[in-house]
């Protein structure tokens, strides 16, 4: 029997990116397929049974990544003579529609987030009609290309996916959600003896990591608490933004953590397990925001620990849904600061009972192992079964073989 061959192909990501790597590509080769991951590597390797292929050109501006780099990789792509085409990028939307004409393997385009609502809503031409012209542009290039070039749309939720379903293209949810086999039960031991506040994953000013810091400020004055950010920086300065607004100012004053990138296994079984509330806010006026489905909620939840959602959003949604976790009307930190306040107003076991709910939601719903079998359902439909069958336990053997 010949092995099929996938290829995912990523112009923007990182090699090790979380979604692509470890979850997809690393579960696709543990499947039996022979996985190419074609990416901004170093050099060729094999990686956890993932056939690593740099990319021919590795430009280091936005511009010349989407002029060049993409065209380069859709030839690369085409040449590697695959049975399924897996792409992650909306730069790479041009080079696969040329890439679907010239094979006769199925294309699949793999969508993170609402990138047209992107556009618009962070003005990316500097000229909000333009932005918004722009924004409607990409919106029927990516629905014109999913109706006739593209066999199948992976969305990280329901109503994502409910966008391209309308149109009768072929979509499947394969949700940002953790690995639950490598995340330990919650152990209420390990929580901080202090109340510990943190906010995780990539940090952004519309994800609220201002208002947390300026929230933190309040709450010095009136609860013995501490708050860490951990992840990463956008841009690099306002790690530098955050130390300054949460310097102390008496002596018994202490500021905030400020630290990162974080590997993830440190994070998930180190120092996750302490933190007692995790902050999860947005700025709800943007689509994206509003409807997205952050890695870090569901990290939070794996590991035991509430979330404070902004209200409006889908994280909310959910978070009232389970009981893990409170909403707040909005991310103005005397807001924030009100919510901690109430939750603290309450014995601790009411707080880690949220907790311990959400990682029942983790364990029974939201965990990769469930929903990667939708991914292989999908390459199943395009013709493009997985090697490896499974039984009832699934789950369990796959990820640990």
């Amino acid at each position: 029997m010949t092995v099929p061959r996938v290829c995912h192909i990523t112009t923007a990501h990182p090699p090790t990116d979380t979604r692509i790597f470890r979850r997809e590509c690393v579960s696709l080769a543990r499947c039996g397929y022979e996985v190419i991951l074609l990416a901004r590597h170093k050099e060729e390797q094999t990686i956890e049974g993932v056939h690593c292929v740099p990319l021919p050109r590795q430009s280091q501006g936005r511009l010349a990544r989407i002029l060049f780099d993409t065209r380069a990789a859709a030839k690369v792509a085409h040449d590697l003579r695959a049975d399924l085409y897996h792409f992650h990028d909306p730069e790479l939307l041009p080079a696969m529609r040329w890439l679907a004409r010239k094979t006769s393997a199925p294309v699949v385009w793999d969508v993170h987030e609402y990138y047209y609502a992107s556009i618009a809503f962070n003005n990316s031409f500097r000229v909000r009609p333009l932005s918004r012209f722009a924004a409607s542009c990409f919106s029927y290039l990516e629905l014109n290309s999913c109706r006739k070039r593209f066999q199948g749309i992976v969305a990280v939720s329901d109503t994502m996916a409910e966008r391209y379903q309308i149109d009768g293209v072929v979509a499947r949810v394969v949700g940002n959600y953790p690995d639950i086999e490598r995340i330990p039960a919650p152990d209420l031991g390990k929580r901080a003896k202090k109340p510990l506040l943190v906010s995780i994953g990539a940090q952004y000013g519309p994800k609220g990591a201002l208002q947390c810091a300026d929230a933190f400020v309040e709450l010095r004055g009136t609860l013995d608490c501490d708050m860490a950010f951990w992840g990463t920086f956008h841009p690099p300065e306002l790690a530098d933004q955050l130390r300054a607004r949460t310097a102390p100012r008496t002596s018994s004053d202490r500021s905030a953590i400020v630290q990162g990138p974080i590997p993830w296994p440190i994070l998930m079984c180190d120092l996750l397990p302490q933190a007692w509330i995790g902050f999860v806010l947005f700025e709800n006026d943007n689509l994206n925001y509003r409807l997205g489905l952050p890695n870090r909620f569901f990290e939070l939840w794996a590991t035991g620990v509430p979330v404070i959602a902004t209200a409006g959003t889908e994280v909310a949604r959910i978070t009232t849904e389970v009981g893990g976790g409170i909403t707040v009307p909005n991310n103005h930190p005397k807001t924030l600061a009100a919510a901690v306040t109430d939750l603290f107003r309450h014995p601790p076991s009411y707080i880690h009972q949220m907790g311990l709910r959400g990682r029942k939601a983790i364990e029974t719903r939201y965990n990769w192992q469930t929903t990667f079998l939708n991914l292989l359902d999908l390459y199943t439909h395009l013709g493009v079964p997985a090697p490896i069958r499974h039984n009832s336990d699934y789950p369990t053997r796959l990820f640990h073989p």
